[in-house]
């Protein structure tokens, strides 16, 4: 099995964490366009309720032609924001996948000048042992490159990523250096970030994951901005349990917010979930959600 992009790498505690814990009214419907031959399709729509009573919403078709490794897919937003996305995967080199994106704040303005869109060419190459990623503005006024490489032996995983900033002269813009183990039931990763060259705004994060059995799952992250003069580490712990059509998520940190998810499948095709997020320091900040997904 390839070791994970520098990007993905302790991904799972940070998704135990945080996805999944709706503070807005959320409505989510997914469905599989019709398909002839080669071509499969789907869509995904969202209508999103804030606590201020704004709505917004995104719809977000795909398509696969799958003769071709070829995807592409548009998400449009009622901001007027447009997201378009193609990529071509395991063709002419096996691992490799390349992408361009195209992001536009709005769509009526799209080609109108040069600053109304970004685009930018992104590759991912998986190995073996081994696994890198390359990004690369195109249209930018300051364009940039960003540039991960990892490498696996073993159960350990070690990656670094850099970014620069290009013009009349090359300025490295951000590195950071992560290493990862995974153990038969858990898994632990340190990562040193810094946002401005190699050494300011230098940020550690260490996050841990244990899997108890198939229902129960575990995770920790505390995180340091070495910076900061009066910054203090913050602790986040919080765990997953899943039952038959059923989940319970928890977490906290020493901020003091404590956060709430209840998942229930309602039927093989819809689920709801309630989340509350609470803050204990302050008894007027607190926040309730409710997503509900439908799928075919």
């Amino acid at each position: 099995m390839p070791p994970s992009l520098f990007a993905d790498l302790g991904k799972t505690p940070k998704d135990l964490l945080n996805k999944d814990y709706p503070t807005n009214l959320e409505v989510t419907v997914e469905s599989k366009l019709s398909t002839s031959g080669e071509v499969t399709g789907s869509q995904k729509s969202k209508v999103t309720r804030s606590a201020d009573g704004s709505l917004s919403g995104s719809l977000q078709p795909k398509w696969n032609l799958l003769s071709y490794g070829v995807t592409i897919m548009a998400t449009i937003y009622t901001s007027k924001k447009l997201e378009l996305e193609a990529s071509l995967k395991d063709k002419g080199i096996v691992g490799l996948k390349s992408t361009l994106k195209v992001n536009a704040k709005s769509f009526e303005a799209l080609g109108s000048q040069k600053d109304a869109q970004q685009v930018s060419a992104e590759f991912e190459y998986l190995h073996e042992h081994a696994a890198a990623a390359f990004a690369v503005d195109l249209l930018a006024s300051k364009p940039q490159v960003a540039l991960g490489v990892t490498g696996k032996r073993e159960q350990w995983t070690a990656g670094v990523e850099a970014k620069y900033s290009l013009g009349a002269a090359t300025d490295l813009a951000a590195l950071a250096a992560a290493l990862h183990y995974a153990g038969a039931n858990w898994a632990a990763t340190l990562t040193r970030a810094a946002n401005e060259g190699a050494r300011a705004q230098v940020s550690y994060t260490a996050r841990l994951q244990h899997k108890v059995d198939d229902a129960l799952q575990l995770a920790a992250e505390l995180s340091w901005a070495a910076d900061a003069d009066k910054a203090s580490p913050v602790l986040q712990f919080g765990g997953q349990f899943k039952a038959a059509r059923s989940d319970l998520k928890a977490k906290c940190n020493t901020n003091g917010r404590v956060g709430l998810a209840y998942t229930q499948d309602l039927n093989y095709f819809a689920s709801v979930t309630l989340g509350l997020d609470v803050s204990t320091a302050d008894s007027k900040d607190h926040k309730l959600g409710l997503a509900l997904k439908i799928h075919d």
